[in-house]
């Protein structure tokens, strides 16, 4: 690949219009095109450099070569950084593996983390080639096959950098995955048997820690767990339920200190939905997909941010029309816009649907299910996979592969080590997360409701 680039020089000079070249895993760089049969100017191995994406400025990447090297280069826009970075991460995968996968200076810690963060950098440009496509399907035939011709080379850039992720691993450590079963299929299979041994104790969602607080009165659905929830631990059918009325909480969950909630939400203003508590309990609900897997679902959470975010936009234009969230809605159903771009209706359709899918999984869990990717394939097929493409689904198959054993996932919902440890701990969760079930329920009983009897909803 070869083209023009900006290079900063120095703060004299700023930035220079340079010509680079990518061939062989060798960037080099040229004062111009036309100079090329001079002697370039300098040149890079990228197989040697950390490439980093500019998190503000969308046109920016730098190649680091860590306490060497950096070059900072910026493309003239969005859509070339992206052809950059593909060509980038596809030659210093080829070169790694061609190479038979020999380990990079640094040490093993070094390495790994260099891995999670070209993954993380691959999973964003997935999410922005994917989001391109859906924009411009039927309407710019030459901008979605562009982006298509991007999302394979940078689905073949994820994979191999995947499979240098594994070679790591393998080289390295000597690991075991209990109570998950690895496979090639993402349909659903039989429940691996728990093994023995003491719970792994992640790092906690809430980095804070949260006060305790009084324990509110569980809905119809979330009474004493039965035998075949949180299998691991063993409670009696006919055990009281934990203190309440006036006396104070002493073990908290990840539902419990969530604020705002959908609890909240549908107890205080029932059916009438204000739009920024609406918001603000979506926000709160992300850190779940971090328990799961941060990597894998980052799509799914830029996806749901995104959809927020519109809404949230569209909400402070103009706050006393739009304090209830169809208020949104309803202006664009006068106006005939509900089908445009970008319009709220869509964006509160789909951030609709992620919500039911996060209601489906809860609900699977909740059910006593063992095993997460069983939990996650269920609610995907209930919720969200009609609406998907062949891309999407692909993007989702590879995110079931990395959900954490079901032990890790219930510990990981622990606001404290404090709290994962205490006894009742386990007890308390499934009686929160029956709470939140059915809050989160009846607040999309009331958007799926409005949805249908205005002929919102595709296929009703």
């Amino acid at each position: 690949m070869e083209g023009v680039l900006w290079k900063w020089t120095n703060y004299w000079n700023g930035w220079q219009q340079r010509w680079f070249v990518l061939d062989k895993g060798i960037l080099t760089y040229y004062k111009s095109q036309e100079e090329v049969n001079q002697g370039c100017k300098g040149s890079v191995k990228v197989a040697a450099c950390e490439i980093v994406v500019h998190q503000t400025d969308p046109k920016r990447l730098d190649l680091v070569i860590p306490s060497e090297q950096h070059f900072y280069l910026r493309a003239s826009t969005a859509q070339e950084r992206q052809q950059w970075l593909v060509a980038l991460g596809s030659s210093k995968a080829a070169q790694q593996k061609a190479s038979g996968g020999e380990a990079l200076p640094g040490g093993i810690q070094y390495n790994v983390r260099l891995k999670k963060s070209e993954l993380r950098l691959y999973c964003d440009l997935l999410m922005q080639q994917v989001h391109t496509i859906k924009t411009s399907a039927g309407n710019d035939t030459a901008k979605m096959d562009e982006a298509a011709e991007l999302l394979r080379a940078t689905c073949d850039t994820f994979i191999n950098t995947l499979e240098d992720c594994m070679r790591i691993a393998d080289a390295n450590f000597t690991y075991e995955l209990p109570h998950q079963e690895v496979r090639d299929s993402a349909l659903p299979h039989e429940e691996a048997a728990h093994g023995a041994g003491p719970p792994v104790i992640p790092k906690p969602l809430h980095k804070r820690a949260s006060a305790e607080r009084p324990r509110r009165k569980s809905a119809s659905s979330s009474g004493p767990p039965g035998p075949d929830a949180f299998p691991e631990v063993s409670i009696p059918t006919d055990q009281p339920s934990l203190p309440s009325n006036g006396t104070r909480r002493q073990v908290n969950t990840f539902f419990s200190t969530m604020e705002p909630s959908f609890v909240h939400l549908s107890q205080k203003w029932g059916n009438a939905m204000p739009t920024p508590q609406f918001l603000d309990s979506c926000q709160a609900v992300l850190p779940v997909f971090d328990s799961l897997s941060a990597t894998a679902f980052a799509p799914v959470k830029m996806d749901i941010q995104g959809n927020i975010n519109k809404l949230r936009a569209r909400y402070d234009s103009d706050q006393s029309q739009f304090s209830n969230l169809f208020g949104m809605v309803q202006q664009e159903l006068e106006q005939g816009t509900t089908t445009a771009r970008n319009s709220a209706t869509d964006a509160l359709l789909w951030l609709k649907r992620a919500l039911q899918f996060i209601h489906a999984f809860l609900c699977e869990v909740h059910s006593g299910k063992h095993t997460l990717a069983d939990c996650a394939s269920t609610a995907y097929a209930k919720t969200l996979k009609c609406h998907h493409g062949w891309v999407v689904r692909g993007v989702f198959t590879v995110a079931l592969r990395a959900l954490p054993d079901f032990e890790t996932f219930v510990m990981g919902l622990a606001p404290t080590l404090q709290d994962a440890q205490h006894q009742d701990y386990k007890r308390q969760l499934f009686v929160d997360c029956g709470e939140y079930i059915d809050a989160l329920k009846s607040v999309l009983d009331s958007s799926n409701d409005y949805y249908v009897s205005h002929d919102l909803e595709p296929g009703s």
